[in-house]
């Protein structure tokens, strides 16, 4: 066991893709559809875990969304600042507002997702066959 593991997950991003930032009604903190769209938030239904190394040892990538959200978004902003310029919301005015509809330059999370997917299927798939 031990190291038997990846430091990070084996993920090639590629190229990578826009962000445009808008406001949003989404992920209110009481509406009728709330608990969907903060579940929506963990790819797969085993909630981002994966199993990795040959051993299929559990880990928790979900924390990027939970427990350390704050230190993660924090440590991300101080390590990958984003140096997209945001206009001033009405010229002259020096308010820069609120930073929606401007494109920035991200990874692309969609891989993230994609390979919990396919972790998760291949980890059901080696319980199956009773691994």
């Amino acid at each position: 066991m031990g190291t038997d593991f990846p430091p990070y997950l084996p993920i090639q991003f590629g190229q990578n893709v826009a962000l445009t930032l808008e406001n949003s009604i989404l992920y209110e903190l009481s509406s009728p559809n709330t608990d969907a769209e903060y579940q929506s938030l963990y790819p797969g239904h085993h909630r981002g875990f994966v199993h990795l190394g040959p051993d299929k040892r559990f880990f928790d990538s979900a924390t990027l969304h939970a427990t350390h959200c704050l230190n993660y978004l924090r440590q991300t902003i101080l390590c990958s600042a984003d140096v997209t310029l945001e206009p001033e919301v009405v010229e002259g005015s020096r308010d820069v507002g609120e930073g929606v509809g401007v494109v920035h330059v991200c990874c692309d999370w969609s891989k993230v997702y994609d390979f919990v997917e396919k972790n998760e299927a291949e980890w059901e798939a080696a319980l199956r066959e009773g691994m």
